[in-house]
């Protein structure tokens, strides 16, 4: 069922429950995304000569590293969101602040916004945006100044932009526009 029109966007009363749906696909993705990304570079690690020693690598999940990708989804729903006029321009002032208590809840916004508002500042230069998301998550899995694990990572940054999108559409019930994101699959 589609919440919204595209002239006029979903109507307030409707976004709670969107947002929480929401909130509810996109929580699982971070880890899981963790998970895919670190088995897929892990074969990786050795073929660069100055990769990082085992002992400097922080592989388990942290929560310093949930917030940047908690950062980064909240991005790319509110960029996707804007693009896709589900909200309509009136009513964009009032619906950030629920989705940022919806999607951050029980979270120190803090370090969130601090990741969000350097990734707002690079909205327009798509290469550096994806690189600054990628050092921050190397940052926090192989060490602040290892720019090793951020050109490791950064072919898999687009992937968890995209599955935020993917449940952003579905959350406002345009099923057309999130299976249109979905990769397309090859038949070999």
């Amino acid at each position: 069922m589609k919440f919204f029109k595209r002239k006029t966007g979903v109507p307030p009363e409707a976004w709670e429950p969107i947002l929480t749906s929401l909130k509810e696909a996109l929580d699982p993705i971070r880890p899981d995304w963790y998970k895919v990304t670190l088995e897929q570079i892990s074969g990786n690690l050795d073929l660069i000569d100055h990769a990082p020693e085992p002992s400097q690598v922080h592989l388990e999940y942290s929560d310093d590293l949930d917030d940047v990708l908690l950062a980064m989804q909240t991005f790319a729903v509110i960029v996707f969101t804007t693009m896709e006029k589900y909200i309509a321009k009136p009513d964009r002032d009032k619906f950030a602040p629920l989705l940022l208590d919806i999607l951050w809840l029980d979270r120190k916004g803090t370090t969130i916004s601090e990741y969000l508002n350097s990734y707002n500042r690079l909205f327009t230069d798509t290469t550096g945006l994806h690189m600054k998301m990628a050092r921050d998550i190397q940052a926090c899995t192989f060490g602040p100044g290892n720019q090793f694990g951020g050109i490791l990572v950064r072919p898999f940054v687009e992937d968890i932009l995209q599955g935020a999108c993917i449940m952003t559409a579905t959350a406002f019930g345009d099923i057309k526009k999130a299976n249109s994101l979905l990769p397309k699959q090859t038949g070999h």
